[in-house]
């Protein structure tokens, strides 16, 4: 059986047998000099999404069940959570109506309890193959309404900033689910967050506090579905890149002289690129990638700082010689250094405000974005009874979008592709593509 058909093989299943569900509100009371948390204009520009992670734990051991001193691991992680929020108290709160605040009212996270009927191997195995207008075995492990879906602020602001399944397998295995707005936190962030909860709950004492920089109130902003479009009309699938495939890729790249030592990312970025406008059929001649960047150490804040503190850079294609992975490449390059370079006065509210996509956007560019969590250690967090054997985001995310993690066992990169159906179609046969991926998944 071919790989492709492998995967259209897959079926689903999950099973939710049951559910139960609280809200967590932090330990203390916020204090109110504290009630309101203004967002920042890149804060309110970005997408009103949730960010859906899901960290999968094996049955714990003996050992490490006497680490947690026999209280279950739901009781654990809703303790150690209510201390956290007293940290993150933002995460508490509700959106205000205009989108530009955090009500910090402390009326809390949802955390949601759910026992499945199968195995999580039967997941972890045999993931399904997934478009996002179907449900799919990966999904139902979030509470409905978490799965890259919007906060919907005008249903009177009462939806939570965060949610969290905890489901139970059959086979004693674990799978935290966590959906945190993207409003209020990126990638980097959601890190951070995740190992300040893990520190409280396994009791190491390893918490770092977070680092809240002091906003001014935001007047109007360019709303983001006017930059990317969130239409569900795609489909999602993951892609294997051995470490070394990605060295092969990176000697041909380094052989061309435009690029020197470049990074298993920028090399699989490229190739992600390069072979998606390959396989379009768009009408478009032009396009350009967006591509994030974390920019803490640049503006000297901790990585501990909660919000939205990426940047990015865009790189164009407007002809075939453009579409080389040696070009492309080059291209990000300079993208970095410049970010590296720039004079962060310039870094002016018209740029955070997308403005620059919305000019690609009215040139009829198709717009591809590719975001990278590589080397953020989401497969470390220990809440007391070992550490994950796998951590992913949920399928879905928004169309013409690549994220780009770590394989559990640190021996490549895993990325998430969503593009439309005749798209992915080429894409997935994509010879390059064929011969540099160990696994369809």
């Amino acid at each position: 059986m071919s790989r492709r058909s492998a995967l259209k093989s897959a079926t689903k299943l999950v099973s939710i047998l049951s559910t139960s569900q609280t809200l967590i509100k932090p330990a203390l009371s916020t204090h109110p000099g504290l009630k309101q948390y203004n967002l920042s204009s890149r804060d309110v520009c970005t997408p009103d999404i949730y960010i859906p992670m899901v960290l999968f734990f094996p049955c714990p051991s003996a050992s490490a069940r006497s680490r947690v001193n026999k209280i279950n691991h739901a009781e654990r992680l809703k303790r150690s959570l209510a201390q956290t929020l007293t940290a993150y108290y933002p995460f508490a709160g509700r959106l205000s109506s205009s989108g530009t605040y955090v009500n910090c009212n402390d009326h809390g996270v949802e955390f949601v309890e759910a026992r499945v009927g199968c195995n999580m191997s039967e997941i972890l195995e045999n993931p399904p193959n997934y478009s996002y207008d179907n449900d799919d075995s990966l999904g139902l492990l979030f509470r409905p309404g978490s799965l890259w879906d919007g906060l919907n602020i005008n249903n009177n602001n009462s939806s939570p900033l965060m949610v969290v399944q905890l489901n139970h397998f059959d086979c004693g295995g674990l799978a935290m689910a966590v959906s945190v707005t993207h409003r209020i936190i990126d990638g980097c962030g959601l890190s951070a967050f995740l190992a300040h909860w893990a520190a409280v709950s396994s009791q190491s004492g390893k918490q770092v506090q977070p680092h809240y920089a002091s906003w001014p109130s935001v007047d109007s902003v360019i709303s983001p579905a006017e930059i990317i479009s969130l239409k569900k009309s795609w489909i999602t699938r993951r892609f294997v890149f051995q470490n070394s495939s990605l060295a092969s890729i990176k000697a041909l790249v380094a052989k061309q002289g435009l690029v020197e030592n470049p990074t298993r990312v920028e090399v699989l970025t490229s190739l992600l690129y390069k072979s998606s406008i390959a396989a379009s059929h768009s009408g478009s001649s032009s396009s350009v990638l967006i591509q994030p960047a974390n920019m803490r150490s640049r503006l000297m804040v901790p990585e501990t700082a909660v919000g939205n503190f990426y940047w990015r850079y865009f790189v164009e294609v407007n002809n075939e010689g453009e579409a080389q992975l040696h070009s492309l490449n080059h291209q990000i390059k300079k993208g970095k250094m410049e970010l590296r370079n720039m004079d962060l006065s310039t870094m002016d509210d018209a740029e955070i405000l997308g403005l620059t996509v919305m000019e690609y956007m009215k040139k009829n560019y198709k717009i591809y974005v590719c975001s990278s969590l590589c080397n953020f250690p989401f497969d470390k967090v220990d809440f007391g009874w070992g550490k994950p054997i796998k951590a992913c985001l949920a399928d879905g995310g928004f169309s013409n979008s690549f994220v780009l993690m770590d394989t559990p066992a640190g021996d490549g990169i895993e990325a998430m592709v969503c593009l439309d159906e005749q798209t992915m179609s080429k894409f997935e046969s994509d010879e390059e593509i064929l011969n540099a991926t160990s696994t369809f998944l």
